[in-house]
């Protein structure tokens, strides 16, 4: 497994991070897997099964005889979350889509104070726009506060859905219109023109794509089962992975 800092901050998380949208205690076996392959990254949140996710994440800490100070863990909430994950803190708390009944101004100075009682060392945000983005990295700097560490350039960046819900692998039933159905599949053909072409599958293209951009700090997958032949392909995605260009990346 490679490892790669989130961003400026001092948090070295593995390149593949577990989406622990588990909710059963099955479950236990495929994140005792990703930590065997070298997975120290394990995000979360509240309305993932009712909260039965951090339950089960905080109970395969406890089973497994993890220790926290070697995980990366994150999530969208905190009294509560923390509650079921059963542990003092978590490394990452993420503002989970803008509230925009909220001033900005608010926003910061709420998550400063959950970094400043230790109950979350960083916060990050979570599907927000530029504008957003930006006016919460002014304000924080106005006030002298900590700016988000997570989705802010030269600060840290984690990537979510990318097999598109399904539809690169060829298992997912359509969702949306028909015709912006239609659309997505049309670019899943050009896409295995390309795929084509080093021989891998659009799995393999997709893993590949994100985990040669240095601006990506981890991509969390998901998963149904987590066997160790499934880990070994992902495994030899992250060390195959496309050359990066220098001047690209600067």
């Amino acid at each position: 497994m490679w490892y790669r800092f989130l961003g400026r901050t001092g948090l070295k998380v593995s390149i593949i991070g577990l989406g622990s949208r588990l909710t059963y205690e099955t479950k236990f076996e495929c994140m005792k897997a990703a930590y065997g392959a070298g997975v120290n990254f394990f995000d979360t949140a509240g309305e993932y099964g009712g909260g039965k996710a951090e339950v089960l994440l905080g109970q395969a800490i406890k089973r497994y005889g993890w220790k926290q100070n070697d995980l990366v863990l994150s999530t969208r909430g905190m009294n509560c979350c923390l509650e079921r994950l059963d542990l003092p803190y978590v490394d990452i708390v993420y503002a989970y889509r803008p509230d925009r009944q909220t001033p900005m101004e608010e926003n910061v100075c709420v998550f400063n104070y959950l970094v400043y009682t230790d109950k979350g060392f960083y916060w990050g945000s979570s599907e927000w726009s530029d504008s957003e983005i930006a006016d919460a990295w002014r304000f924080a700097d106005k006030l002298g506060l900590t700016g988000r560490a997570v989705e802010l350039p030269h600060l840290g960046l984690t990537v979510f859905a990318l097999l598109k819900m399904g539809i690169l692998t060829g298992k997912t039933q359509r969702r949306g219109c028909a015709s912006t159905w239609q659309q997505r599949l049309e670019v899943v053909v050009e896409l295995k023109v390309i795929a084509e072409e080093p021989g891998c599958s659009l799995t393999e293209l997709a893993l590949a794509w994100v985990l040669m951009n240095r601006n990506v700090s981890a991509l969390i997958m998901g998963a149904e089962k987590l066997t160790s032949e499934i880990m070994k392909g992902m495994e030899h995605v992250a060390q195959n992975k496309p050359k990066e260009e220098p001047l690209r990346f600067g």
